[in-house]
Parts: structure tokens; C-alpha cells; sequence
């Protein structure tokens, strides 16, 4: 028995988010029927599609015809999960909205995936992810790599997509629960651009910072300013001699050094100008430990390097690969990340489980293939009586969760989102990550959450933490392999106090192997996971790039270094956040505790699943083209005649028909270089030439306009950044994102929920301050209020002082904010 074994799924869906759904669902034991047209699913071409679709049956309906929507209807009474993608609508005029199924059938769990949600000014657009990214304001983000061209650089990797695939499948899995209470079915909601909002790490709190706190600024430090034109001292990127590109990613005091003694550099801490490396506020001196760096890397080969930083376990630096490439990772081998299915090979199960532990083995179905699913033996689901619904899906699940920075807790933050009580342990100063970024990472991480600070290197704090473990449905850690042992809270310690627990080891490389003791951070993730090439230029980076000048080497150091930017952490904690919920489902259905893996690196990979493939017989996936503007002439971006830009997608026929109407250039449908999609990519060149001219014929405004009125997808991608998108009217309106106020930290906005249930609303919380929660959370425990005020006075739990956090700093900054405000111009 596996996490979904028994589960009967439907999949109406297209593309990659839709498909990895039912995949992971099918993974973990679930039968999944692909409904598809006569034609096949239009996506059946990309390399990746028999990834997105293995373990799968397949059932050929005309949904056009009242026959086929007939079989859809018998199908849909009989199962458990229906998964859709159309824009919204769609279903309902074919007959097979969430209404009609649910009239079908009461207990299903109806899973929507749109490109904007079902209401508001964007629902009617197409839900392509180049739309989304472009409308989002995410293409502007990527700008830094071709300065010289200007404008939005078009976004490669899908993180709208994987986001959306998460948020979906956490929904499903949290309605699976809620139904075990209700004997009822769920509308499960999401969006590609509730996806993206998972993605922001902290430029909306620093947008709102800015416009409060004169500070802002100076308290982001090399974060901030710096690193709009030079790179912070702690994430670097640096050519060898023989033409290798290496990620370092080093962020704490004590590994940059680690990486500063390997690369022969602790030199220069003798300077009072580098004292406080890696966190460095002078523009000047981290360029100049910057070209440090990039000397020193290019004096050798990565053959010459290698063993040096092998050696050193303290530091994390790796190879940029494309995806396939990184299959042959000693750790990503060790961890049996990749699997092979019909002589390709393809990132595995998202999560590994000891007690029930995926192994597909099954490839993706021909046209028409049941593929060995057997739905003409699913039977109508019979629910129960209707039960009491929750106050929220996960009401009642009790985290504990001791890990830092953001690849993990921002994966707990998720079900916080959905109601599960989520207890943050920490040092009783906080945990580190609350204080780098200016201290704006834990926003995010820590939403919804309680905090409680205990000194977990001490007897009398480990007895409390036992306490509640013995509680508690999950717990959660990112420590390297041995910490959590010695801190009293490994697998094994766990399990002697709550057998039924789901222990979860949400690790950076893997919790054995070659490299599983070494740190990753950030980057590291998306250099092996792929995604940092992917957004590069292609044939940007070159053998002889060591032998570069020093302003050249830093211009494509610089590019390399802000590709690998924006996704690899939140990529982690969203197959984290999934993989917690597939844990807590065995427990629920089997009665069975377990422990599970997660892995950075993993989890990167799948997040680019749309090359995460490899075959004799397969291709590499579409790079961009060589000015990063999209992949091919009907999905990219276009300037406009008022100088601004358009993100273009009619991939597709009729898009394509519809277009050339509009421009007033049917002949174009006639050409033998166009009339046929493998025309125009053969001929793709001509028609991005073509294509270029026509839209300087109108505004930005224009365009998107008169193309939505010919349902062609086309949106301005240059109207507003992420955070100032996120923050519109809007988006609040259709609770994309939301206000909450904390007596420390006032009142701010935050992402909604990724996903929506109509049984049971999401909680959507502010964060929390450093051991906040600590005295009622001991009381809970069974703590009286002499012994806990013994504890703090020992040191072993602590809570913020009168005057919130870290008064001291805050009086501090508070007297600077005074001189910066005298010394300001009056006028």
C-alpha cells in the first residue's frame, strides 16, 4: 500500500502543471485515467510528456459530442479525484462543471487549475506560463541579463507552472482529509498566478519596508543595493581555467571562510574593510572581493579544484549543469533521484517514504492505451452521512518544525496556509535566517506560524522538546546528516516518543552520500537542478571564458550569477510542502509513522520538468532565443510602438489563424514557410523578423486589447514588477493577497492562499517573533509559571523582551532614522 493506493483520478488537464499532478498522485499508487480528444493531448510532441504522463491509462473522449460527454459523466461518478485546467467555464458548458459532478457525485474532490482564477480582470485570459510570468511582472525580474537590450527578458524556467502543480496537489490531498470528516467532495482552487506568488522571497515585504522605514536600504545591506550591479560577496559565480562555471554559495560567516581558505584568500580578512565578510555594505569592496575570487578561480582547472573543495566540508560549490547533465551527480545517483522507464530516464518520486516508498515503473500510454487501468471496474462512490466540516482542511495537525532559512520552513508555512497549527523550535535568540536579507526572509517562512525558543543544547531543553514531539503528527528538520541526533530529536529519538509521527528530513543534497554533509544554499540547488543554464543565453558561456577581461568576466559572471536567482529555494519547499501532506495521508489511512527524504536537488529538478529527461531518442528541451525574448516566434515578446513590450503566445493553429487576422496578413497562412507549425519553425527566424515590425505598428495597450478580442494571448510584460503587481487592488480583491497585522510588526500584506477549498477556508496568519509562543505553549505542555520562569532565567527558553524584537537593535536603528531625518534637504 502506497500514500494514494485506492484513488481513482480523472485528468481532463494539458501541459506540464496539469499532467505532474495526476503523475505524483499516480507515483504514490493512484489510478489515473488521461481523458483526452481524438487528436491527443496537443502537448504529446515535448520531449518531457511521457515524464508528465507515466503510470497513466489513457481514454480518448470526444467531449464535443454527447456520447463522449456521457462516458465522461459515468467516469466522473465513479471517481475519487477530477483534476481540470480549462479556463474557467469551460467544464461547466460542457456539462461537467463542479456543480454537475458534484450532483454525480457528492464525495468527489474537484481540482481546478486556471491561469488567473475563476473571476477578476485576468480570468478570461489563456493560462499560458509566459503569459503569467509576463503579466506578473516576473520578466522583469531577469532584466539584469541583457541590460543593453532593455527591457523584460523572458522567464525560462516554469516556476508558474510548478507552483500551480503544488498548490493543486496540496489542495487535493488536504480535500482527501477534510472528506474523511465530511463524506463530502471539495472544489479545489488554484491558479498559475497564485503559483508565482509563492515564489516572491521577500521583494514585497522590501517594497513596503521601503516606503515606511528611511532604513530599508541600509538594513537589506549587500542584499539590497549592492546587488543591483555587483553580487553579493556569498553568492558568487567564477569561470576555470579549462572554461568550467562554478556556483559558490556560502552564506554564513563561517562557510565563506570555509570557501576563503580553500580558494587561498583568507588573506584578506586582515583588512579592516573585510572584517565582517561575507556581509559587506560598501559597493567597492565587494567588487573588489569579487575580482578576488574570479583571479583566483580561473588560475586553475575544475579538475585541479575539484579535490581542494571536496575536501572542505564546509563549503557547497558546484558545476552550472543543464538537467540531464546533472543525472550523472555522484549525490543524485547516490540518491536514486533518477529512474528509467522505457529506456528514458527521468527524475523520480518527489519524496522517498521508508515505510510505503514509491517505485513507478510504468511508462506513459499510447493514444487510447489503458496502459493496464482498469476503469470499467471503478464502481460509484457511495458516501457516508455528511459530517461536520473543519474550521480549516488541516484543523487539528500539529507541526514541528526546526529547520532554517527557506527551502524547508517556507514548505511548512504552506500548510500553516491550510489550518495545521505549525510550532516553529528555536534558539531562544532566534534562528539565523531571521537576521540576514534585513531580516525580511522570516516573513515569509514564518507565516501563520508559532514560535517557541528553547536551548535545545541543553538536557532540560531537550526534555521540553519531548514533550512536544510525543504531540505532534510531523516533524521536520534541515540540519546536516547527525545534528538533529545530538540536538535529541533524530528519527529514531522521535519515534520512541510518538511511533505514528511523520518525520521528514528536508535535506539540501541528500542524508548520506558523498555529499550530504555538505551545506547548499539558494543557488546551489538550481545550478545542478538546471535552471540557471536554461536562462541563460545559449552559447553564452564558452571554453575560453577564463581568459576573459576582468570587465568582460564580471559582465558574464554577473548575467550567470541572476539567472540562478528566483526559484531554487521556493522550488524545494514546494515539493516539501506536497510530500508533507503525502506523509500525513499514510499516517491517516494506514495508521503507519515513517520517515522521508527531500531533497534541494530533487526538487530542483523536477521544477524543470520540461527537461529533466533523457533518451537516445529525446531531445533537449527549446532554449530561449539568443536575446532571452522566448522560445520561438508565437511565444516571446515583442517591442512595441510606444516603446514598451508584449508577451506573445499562439502556439497553437487557430491562435495562429486568429492572429494573422488581425495583423491583416492572411497570406501568411498560404506561405510555404508558415502554413504549417514545422514551417514555421523551420522558418522562425523570418517570421520573429516579420512579426517584430507588425507590433511597432500599435501601443502595448493596443495590442492586448484587440488580440483578446480574437482570443489570442498577448499581455504587456513591462507594466509593473512583482511586488508592485502583487500589491494592486486587484489582487486583494480576489484574496491573491492579503492584510495582517502583528503587534510588533504592524500591519503589512502578504500572499493569500495558493490554494483555495470551498468545504474549509485557509488561515492566512503574520509572522512571528523569536519564541513568541514560548510561555503558552510550556503552560500547554504541562509547565507551571515558576518553573517556566526558572527556564528563562537559565537560559533555556526565551521570548522577546518588553519592546519586541531585538529592542536593542530597533532603539539603535530608531536613533539613526532621527540623523537621517535631520540631515535630510528642507525645503
Amino acid at each position: 500500500m502506497l500514500a494514494c493506493s485506492g484513488l481513482r483520478v480523472l485528468d481532463f488537464t494539458r501541459g506540464m502543471h496539469g499532467n505532474l499532478v495526476s503523475t505524483i498522485l499516480a507515483d504514490y499508487g493512484a489510478e489515473v485515467v488521461k481523458i483526452e480528444p481524438p487528436s491527443g493531448d496537443p502537448y504529446r510532441g515535448r520531449p518531457a510528456w511521457g515524464f508528465w504522463n507515466r503510470g497513466k491509462g489513457s481514454r480518448v473522449l470526444d467531449l464535443k459530442s454527447e456520447a463522449g460527454r456521457a462516458t465522461a459523466r459515468e467516469l466522473v461518478a465513479t471517481a475519487d479525484v477530477l483534476i481540470e485546467n480549462f479556463r474557467p467555464g469551460v467544464m461547466t458548458r460542457l456539462g461537467l462543471g463542479y456543480e454537475d459532478a458534484r450532483e454525480l457525485n457528492p464525495a468527489l474532490v474537484y481540482g481546478s487549475i486556471t491561469g488567473f482564477g475563476a473571476r477578476g480582470p485576468w480570468a478570461h485570459l489563456k493560462g499560458y506560463e509566459g503569459i503569467v510570468s509576463a503579466l506578473t511582472g516576473r520578466m522583469l525580474e531577469f532584466s539584469s541579463l541583457l541590460p543593453e537590450r532593455g527591457g523584460p527578458v523572458f522567464a525560462a524556467v516554469p516556476s508558474a507552472s510548478y507552483g500551480a502543480l503544488h498548490a493543486a496537489l496540496q489542495g487535493i490531498l488536504a480535500a482527501l482529509h477534510v472528506r474523511r470528516q465530511t463524506n463530502r467532495g471539495t472544489h479545489v482552487e488554484t491558479s498559475l498566478l497564485q503559483g508565482t506568488t509563492a515564489y516572491d522571497m521577500l521583494r514585497w515585504f522590501a517594497l513596503q519596508a521601503a516606503g515606511a522605514d528611511p532604513l530599508a536600504a541600509d538594513r537589506l545591506g549587500s542584499w539590497g543595493a549592492i546587488q543591483h550591479q555587483i553580487p553579493r560577496p556569498n553568492y558568487l559565480t567564477a569561470v576555470t581555467r579549462d572554461g568550467v562555471w562554478l556556483q559558490f554559495a556560502n552564506t554564513l560567516p563561517h562557510l565563506f571562510m570555509a570557501q576563503m581558505n580553500a580558494l587561498g584568500l583568507t588573506d584578506l580578512y586582515s583588512e579592516p574593510r573585510f572584517a565582517d565578510l561575507p556581509a559587506l555594505k560598501d559597493a567597492r569592496d565587494s567588487e573588489d572581493v569579487w575580482e578576488a575570487v574570479l583571479e583566483r578561480v580561473r588560475q586553475r582547472t575544475w579538475a585541479e579544484w575539484k579535490p581542494i573543495f571536496d575536501a572542505e566540508r564546509d563549503i557547497a560549490i558546484e558545476p552550472l549543469f543543464e538537467a540531464p547533465d546533472a543525472f550523472d551527480h555522484p549525490q543524485v545517483r547516490h540518491n536514486e533521484h533518477i529512474i528509467e522507464i522505457d529506456g528514458v530516464e527521468q527524475v523520480g518520486p518527489i519524496v522517498r517514504q521508508t515505510e510505503t516508498p514509491a517505485a513507478p515503473d510504468r511508462g506513459a500510454p499510447s493514444l487510447g492505451s489503458a496502459n493496464g487501468i482498469d476503469a470499467g471496474s471503478w464502481t460509484a462512490v457511495q458516501p457516508g452521512e455528511p459530517g461536520p466540516a473543519p474550521a480549516a482542511p488541516l484543523e487539528g495537525t500539529l507541526v514541528v518544525d526546526f529547520s532554517t532559512f527557506y527551502a524547508t520552513p517556507f514548505g511548512s508555512a504552506l500548510l500553516a496556509d491550510l489550518g495545521a497549527r505549525v510550532i516553529k523550535v528555536e534558539p531562544p535568540e532566534g534562528e539565523v535566517s531571521r537576521y540576514t536579507a534585513g531580516r525580511m526572509l522570516f516573513y515569509k517562512t514564518t507565516g501563520g506560524k508559532e514560535s517557541i525558543g528553547v536551548n535545545l543544547k541543553t538536557a532540560e531543553g531537550q526534555q521540553i522538546i519531548h514533550r512536544l514531539l510525543a504531540r505532534a503528527d510531523v516533524v521536520m528538520h534541515n540540519f546536516r546528516p547527525g545534528v538533529a541526533e545530538r540536538l535529541g530529536i533524530g528519527y529514531e529519538q522521535a519515534r520512541d516518543l510518538n511511533p505514528r509521527v511523520v518525520y521528514h528530513y528536508g535535506a539540501s543534497y541528500g542524508d548520506s552520500g558523498p555529499y550530504s554533509y555538505k551545506p547548499a544554499m539558494h543557488p546551489i540547488a538550481g545550478a545542478l537542478g538546471g535552471g540557471a543554464i536554461q536562462q541563460m543565453p545559449p552559447s553564452e558561456l564558452h571554453a575560453d571564458d577564463a581568459e576573459l577581461p576582468m570587465d568582460e568576466l564580471k559582465r558574464k559572471a554577473w548575467r550567470l550569477m541572476n539567472a540562478n536567482e528566483g526559484n531554487p529555494d521556493v522550488n524545494a519547499a514546494l515539493g516539501l510542502g506536497s510530500s508533507l501532506l503525502l506523509g500525513l495521508r499514510v499516517a491517516e489511512e494506514l495508521g503507519v509513522g515513517q520517515y522521508q527524504l527531500t531533497t534541494m536537488i530533487a526538487s530542483n529538478l523536477y521544477a524543470n520538468a520540461d527537461g529533466a529527461v533523457r533518451g537516445p531518442d529525446v531531445p533537449r528541451r527549446q532554449q530561449p532565443d539568443a536575446d532571452l525574448l522566448g522560445q520561438g516566434p508565437l511565444y516571446r515578446l515583442y517591442r512595441t510602438a510606444d516603446d514598451a513590450w508584449v508577451f506573445l503566445a499562439a502556439p497553437f493553429e487557430p491562435e495562429w489563424r486568429a492572429l494573422c487576422a488581425e495583423l491583416g496578413r492572411e497570406e501568411w497562412l498560404a506561405d510555404p514557410r508558415f502554413a504549417s507549425a514545422d514551417a514555421r519553425e523551420q522558418h522562425g527566424e523570418a517570421l520573429a523578423a516579420a512579426l517584430a515590425e507588425a507590433f511597432l505598428g500599435r501601443g502595448a495597450d493596443e495590442w492586448e486589447r484587440d488580440l483578446a478580442a480574437r482570443d489570442v494571448a498577448c499581455v504587456r510584460a513591462d507594466a509593473a514588477n512583482v511586488a508592485e503587481f502583487a500589491g494592486n487592488e486587484a489582487n486583494r480583491e480576489l484574496g491573491f493577497t492579503v492584510d495582517v497585522s502583528h503587534p510588533t510588526f504592524g500591519e503589512y500584506w502578504r500572499h493569500g492562499p495558493i490554494v483555495t477549498l470551498d468545504s474549509a477556508p485557509a488561515t492566512i496568519g503574520p509572522a512571528c517573533e523569536p519564541g513568541e509562543h514560548t510561555r503558552p505553549i510550556l503552560e500547554e505542555l504541562g509547565y507551571a509559571p515558576a518553573e517556566i520562569d526558572g527556564f528563562k532565567e537559565a537560559g533555556i527558553v526565551g521570548w522577546p523582551d518588553e519592546g519586541g524584537e531585538d529592542a536593542a537593535a530597533l532603539a539603535a536603528e530608531e536613533r539613526q532614522r532621527e540623523k537621517l531625518a535631520a540631515a535630510r534637504p528642507r525645503g
